[in-house]
C-alpha cells in the first residue's frame, strides 16, 4: 500500500521529494490533483513540487487550465506563486491568455501580495506581451514605481532590467 500523497509531501525536503516523484511518476497525476485543491498545507506544497516536473508545452498544464485559473483566485499567495511559475514555464497557454492576463494583472495590482509572488504575476504578464506586443504598454505602465516600491530592492532591479530588455 502506497504512503498518503500528504504524508510524502510532509516528510521530505525538495531533492529526497524529487527523487521521489521521479521514481514513482505515476502519482503525478495525484500530485497535480492535490496541487489545484485548496488545502493547506498539502496543495501549494504539492503546486511546488509540480514546478519541478513541468517542461515547456505540457499538455498535463493545458488539461489542468481551467483549475488553475480557478484556484489563482483564491490560493495563499505562496500557491499562487507556484501555479503561475506553472504556467510560465509552460509555456502553452496562448488560447486562454486573456484569463490568465486577468488573474496575474490582479495579483500583481495586489500591493498587499508577497513579492515573489507578485515578481511571477509580472513575469507571466510579461510573456503574454511577447505574444501580443499591442499589450507591452500597458504592461509598460505597471511598472511604475507605484507597483515597484512594495518589493524587495533584488526584485525591484530584476525588473527593471526585464523591463529595459522588452522595451528593446
Amino acid at each position: 500500500m502506497q504512503k498518503p500523497l500528504s504524508e510524502i509531501l510532509s516528510s521530505g525536503y525538495t531533492k529526497e521529494l524529487t527523487v521521489y516523484f521521479k521514481n514513482n511518476r505515476c502519482r503525478l497525476p495525484e500530485l497535480r490533483a492535490v496541487a489545484l485543491e485548496n488545502n493547506r498545507p498539502d496543495s501549494p506544497r504539492a503546486a511546488w513540487m509540480w514546478t519541478k516536473f513541468v517542461k515547456p508545452q505540457d499538455t498535463e498544464v493545458l488539461v489542468c487550465l481551467d483549475a488553475i485559473l480557478l484556484r489563482l483566485g483564491d490560493a495563499t499567495d505562496g500557491h499562487q506563486r507556484d501555479l503561475l511559475r506553472i504556467l510560465y514555464i509552460a509555456d502553452n497557454y496562448k488560447e486562454q491568455a486573456g484569463l490568465v492576463f486577468d488573474k496575474a494583472l490582479a495579483i500583481w495590482e495586489d500591493r498587499s501580495k508577497l513579492p515573489a509572488t507578485r515578481y511571477m504575476a509580472y513575469q507571466v504578464l510579461l510573456q503574454i506581451g511577447e505574444w501580443y506586443p499591442e499589450l507591452q504598454q500597458e504592461i509598460d505602465l505597471l511598472s511604475t514605481d507605484f507597483y515597484l516600491e512594495t518589493l524587495s530592492p533584488g526584485i525591484q532591479h530584476s525588473l527593471r532590467k526585464k523591463l529595459k530588455k522588452s522595451t528593446r
